[in-house]
């Protein structure tokens, strides 16, 4: 064969080969998905109802009141990485998990500290919005579902381990930013805010546990299998 026809032969292959996309690191996706829904949740609390006044300066005088809103973003950032992390076997989510539960904790326990007696920010009734939990509830469901379609498109292999997670951070986020858009009072914050986000992540792991005990996981088979 001579080389016109090799470079000829190699066209016409070439030519019916299909672009493939490139398949994002599970980081980006979690910091894409993480900055769309962030947006998107802010723009809907705001759109809801005006945010408390002077939760700008509030957030500034108060160190804690900052720290808790800086953990239950962290929190929710934790817990989507570890949940994309988890839909994809063999991959490594530990740093994913002990962030996640890192930051969860330091974000309840200083809200817990408020129920004790000692708030970030003296309980105020202002900003009080009446239906906070339905609105957390409801804005929550399209970063959810986008979650799941960047699952299926992206890492198809391990959709249902990342529910619980995933679950976690979509309700986590919109309770951390309800601190800023909701009224300053530990036991509300605490009943209509963190308690439906635990409530929904709890949900997700009850659902995921019987979905493995319907059709369990059939183990990804080794070289010492395939002897």
């Amino acid at each position: 064969m001579n080389p016109p026809r090799t470079e000829q032969l190699i066209e016409s292959l070439a030519s019916d080969l299909r672009r493939w996309r490139v398949v994002l690191s599970p980081l980006t996706v979690t910091l894409l998905w993480f900055s769309v829904s962030f947006l998107w949740v802010a723009g809907c609390l705001f759109l809801l109802g005006p945010y408390r006044d002077e939760w700008f300066a509030q957030t500034l005088q108060h160190p804690r009141l900052l720290l808790e809103l800086l953990a239950g973003l962290g929190a929710s950032f934790a817990m989507a990485l570890w949940g994309f992390l988890r839909s994809i076997r063999g991959t490594q989510a530990r740093l994913g998990i002990v962030a996640a539960f890192v930051l969860a904790g330091v974000f309840v326990g200083s809200v817990g500290a408020g129920l004790l007696g000692h708030p970030a920010v003296e309980p105020s009734m202002a900003g009080k919005r009446e239906t906070c939990i339905w609105e957390a509830l409801l804005i929550s469901l399209p970063p959810l579902i986008g979650a799941i379609g960047l699952i299926r498109r992206r890492f198809p292999l391990q959709p249902l381990q990342a529910a619980a997670p995933l679950a976690g951070a979509t309700m986590v986020l919109p309770a951390t930013l309800m601190h800023v858009a909701c009224m300053c009072d530990p036991v509300h914050i605490f009943l209509s805010h963190i308690l439906p986000a635990m409530a929904a992540t709890v949900v997700a792991t009850v659902v995921v546990l019987a979905a493995n005990l319907i059709t369990p996981e059939h183990p990804v088979p080794t070289p010492d299998h395939q002897k």
